[in-house]
């Protein structure tokens, strides 16, 4: 039968080589369409497949010169190939393997191959294992010392309806396995199934993708294990991609998911893809056991993205090391899909990211989601954590630095049965082409949290520093209390909190500093809670405290400096909220709210600067108010006190 060979790009040999039809074409930037379609047209060449014996024809087979031409065709139980440090087997006939391990006629087992040397099939896979359908094949051992090398493929692993069991995969340091034109370790499970003990790496495997397995719900991988030394170089696509498979369900009349099967997978050394279309390590319809980890010094570095996992299943993910990606807002650091994650998710390295550094969709942490690293996001409109419509079992923390363009934590119709907690740095720095969006440190949108959102640290965003609001018509929810620590910074180029459409269960407390740069220190919007204590600094270019369309059942209390440039505090008619100013209080700017009663509580003495024009003000056994003439801050209303329904004192009133 004749066939063309086809003209593809070698990310390993950077240059164009002649493959089989199984290899990704590839466009080099700088050389046209129509030269390649020319090339590979002059190049078409008539082959037919090289009859050649096999070199294993004993039951044990060591290789310790050049041996070419032939394939080693380990087909009965017991055999083993060794080959030699100045071994060489190497086969040159189109799509001829170098190594094959299969029989056609039955089941094999106690398959070794040891290579110390050169394995290389320069048109074709180094080493191929062929399952025919209802045939097992069980192999002890494969270990590369050096090099194993396929123009195609370096190791590829077939099924069709029989299995395919390999108890371990193993590169040792200095070793390459290489896939000049395809992928460099190829696993395909087809109907049947695969079994994989363990794949560890402390060398280097390299081709235009790195470690490929399509597998099934008969198929397990014990573990994955990048070794600090190795290197899994995708090139031109990932390189880790471990995929599940679909099946049909004749009840139901749809294709389902059927997952593959994976133990653990953990990376000391350097996963890469450089393509900006893949990410470097790539999960799909996955039930890993264990963790993913990528451990202390190690780097995942993608084109794309560093992990994206869709329809699958984890025992926990953790990143210790660097996780990086392009610059465009879609590459992500982690992102994940319809997924679930029965543990934590924890940060405590670095990811660099241009889109979001931690990115989940419809997904659901029965754990802790937590960053004690660094997360950076640089491109427009990236948040460094961004959650919508999941289910996190337990809390949301920061204790580390995130720096984004647009927001640093964003939770969009998602429900947290924790705590929100950040004792660390966020920053947003938004973008000039990005005009006026809510690039707040922190986001809520139709978020329902059980517990508390708590800032112990320091916030500084391009607009607001916390920022609530509805989403579908689903208001946000708080179970407990909005708490701005002592000694924390929430310091915001608008708001310093801006809350709409919001119920919180408990109180809103600031015993720290709140700033909203040009406009307000606190702007409350058509919200409930329970009440408001303002200790600290609350303080705004416009308004300290504006209330609108509110009830606050126990009112405001104030302990500290509530500042504004023109209103220390305006709440509407509508809203519901009285006043107590306790000891300590000062309030800078107007305070305009007609349907308040102000009360001067027991033991306190309060100085006025500005003007008053409330319901009703009232000074308590105790308390000392020292009175001024009250100019007007806002130039809005007349100076002095105004009282709709009266003034009364039990205590001292000074003027």
């Amino acid at each position: 039968m004749n066939r063309s060979y086809r003209l593809v790009w070698s990310h390993v040999r950077q240059a164009f080589v002649v493959a089989d039809e199984r290899a990704k074409t590839r466009t080099k930037s700088g050389v046209s369409g129509a030269l390649l379609m020319a090339l590979a047209g002059a190049l078409s060449i008539s082959a037919a497949p090289a009859s050649a014996s096999s070199v294993c024809s004993g039951p044990s087979t060591t290789i310790n010169g050049m041996v070419t031409g032939n394939t080693c065709e380990l087909d009965q139980s017991g055999k083993s190939l060794s080959v030699d440090a100045n071994g060489s087997l190497g086969t040159s006939d189109y799509q001829q393997s170098a190594v094959v391990i299969g029989n056609s006629s039955g089941d094999i087992g106690d398959i070794a191959v040891n290579n110390a040397g050169t394995i290389q099939a320069h048109d074709g896979e180094a080493l191929s294992i062929i399952a025919s359908s209802g045939a097992n094949v069980d192999v002890d051992s494969i270990v590369n010392q050096k090099f194993v090398i396929g123009t195609s493929s370096a190791i590829a692993v077939r099924t069709g309806s029989g299995s395919v069991n390999i108890d371990t995969i193993t590169n040792l340091a200095g070793a390459d396995i290489t896939g000049e034109s395809s992928t460099a370790i190829y696993i395909d499970a087809g109907e049947g199934s695969v079994t994989i003990g363990s794949v560890t790496n402390a060398g280097r495997i390299m081709g235009d993708s790195g470690l490929y397995v399509y597998g099934n719900a008969s198929s397990n991988l014990g573990s994955i294990v990048n070794q600090t030394t190795g290197i899994i170089d995708g090139g031109e696509e990932s390189a880790l991609t471990l995929s599940g498979s679909y099946v049909f369900d004749s009840t139901s009349g749809n294709y389902i998911p059927s997952h593959l099967n994976i133990g653990s997978l953990d990376n000391f050394g350097q996963l890469k893809a450089g393509s900006e279309r893949e990410a470097a390590v790539e999960l799909n319809r996955i039930n890993l056991s264990g963790t993913l980890t990528n451990h202390e010094g190690a780097l995942i570095d993608g084109g794309e993205g560093g992990i994206y996992i869709s329809e699958s299943a984890l025992g926990g993910l953790n990143n210790a090391g660097t996780i990086r990606t392009g610059t465009q807002d879609y590459h992500d650091g982690i992102r994940l899909y319809a997924t679930s994650i029965n543990g934590d998710l924890r940060n405590s390295g670095s990811i660099q990211a241009g889109g979001d550094g931690i990115e989940i969709y419809q997904s659901a942490i029965t754990g802790e989601l937590t960053n004690s690293g660094t997360i950076t996001s640089t491109a427009v409109y990236s948040n460094a954590i961004s959650l919508f419509n999941i289910q996190l079992g337990g809390d949301l923390k920061n204790t580390g630095s995130l720096h984004a363009t647009y927001r640093g934590i964003s939770v969009e119709n998602s429900t947290l049965n924790g705590d929100l907690i950040n004792s660390g740095d966020i920053q947003t720095t938004s973008h000039v082409d990005m005009g006026d969006t809510d690039a707040d440190g922190l986001s809520l949108y139709a978020a329902q949290i059980a517990g508390n959102v708590v800032n112990s640290g320091s916030i500084n965003a391009a607009d607001d520093g916390i920022g609530t609001k509805e989403l579908g018509g689903s208001r946000t929810t708080l179970g407990m209390d909005l708490i701005n620590a002592a000694g924390a910074t929430i310091s915001a180029e608008d708001d310093g909190l801006d809350l709409e459409d919001t119920d919180i269960t408990g109180l809103i407390r600031n015993q720290g500093t709140i700033i909203g740069r040009t406009s307000n220190g606190i702007e409350i919007d058509n919200l409930t809670a329970r009440g408001m204590l303002l200790g600290g600094l609350t303080q705004g270019a416009e308004k300290g405290v504006r209330l609108r369309e509110s009830s606050l059942d126990q009112g405001i209390t104030i302990t500290g400096r509530v500042e504004g440039g023109e209103y220390g505090l305006e709440i509407d008619e509508v809203s519901q909220a009285d006043l107590k100013i306790g000891q300590g209080a000062s309030i800078r700017g107007d305070v305009l709210a007609r349907n308040a009663q102000v009360n001067l509580i027991r033991g306190s003495t309060f100085t006025q600067q500005n003007t008053f024009d409330v319901k009703r003000f009232s000074i308590e056994e105790g308390a000392t108010l020292n009175m001024s003439s009250g100019t007007s801050s806002s130039g809005d209303l007349s100076n002095g006190f105004t009282v709709s329904q009266g003034f009364s004192n039990a205590g001292t009133l000074s003027l």
